[in-house]
């Protein structure tokens, strides 16, 4: 499916291991290994660990949904959302409505998507109308990589959210 890309925030350790600091597992993933969202691979490069992102550019999910199916109260009621999200999550939640595109890369199941670059969906989100982004599915730490600069979701009266309970 996907070409692996460069992660972000991890730091090489001895004999090819490396440490991914994204979120507060900290996982240490061996070579070849994937830490527990699924999502990030140790390919060791030369004897030395690198992390890489398997969902760069390929979000498993686009919706345009309204305002109110998303955990915002009293956020532009009436309005449209651009939502998108990729596979795989540091959680585990037993509640979770988007178990079925978090979780199967925790369980050693392929990472899925469709190939859009970062300024197609910000292109999409403009095109749609729509006054928001959130990133519901899953949590929005898992495509951190994606932005090697934030966006520009500041279009006149556009709002960037994040409806994930773990979203600093």
């Amino acid at each position: 499916m996907s070409a692996c890309h460069e992660a972000r925030l991890w730091k090489p350790l001895k004999d090819g291991v490396v440490q991914c600091r994204l979120c507060s597992h900290f996982c240490r993933i061996e070579p070849g290994e994937r830490g527990l969202c699924g999502v990030r691979e140790n390919h060791p490069e030369g004897g030395t660990g690198a992390l890489k992102t398997l969902v760069y550019a390929y979000p498993a999910a686009q919706n345009l949904d309204p305002v109110e199916k998303k955990p915002l109260y009293h956020f532009l009621p009436d309005t449209r959302t651009f939502s998108f999200g990729t596979m795989g999550c540091n959680l585990s939640c037993r509640f979770c409505q988007n178990a079925s595109l978090s979780q199967p890369p925790r369980l050693g199941h392929p990472v899925a998507g469709n190939r859009a670059e970062p300024a197609d969906l910000v292109s999409a989100a403009e095109q749609s109308g729509c006054r928001s982004t959130p990133t519901p599915t899953p949590s929005p730490r898992c495509f951190l990589s994606w932005w090697k600069t934030p966006p520009d979701w500041r279009a006149p009266g556009a709002y960037g959210t994040s409806s994930s309970p773990t979203a600093s």
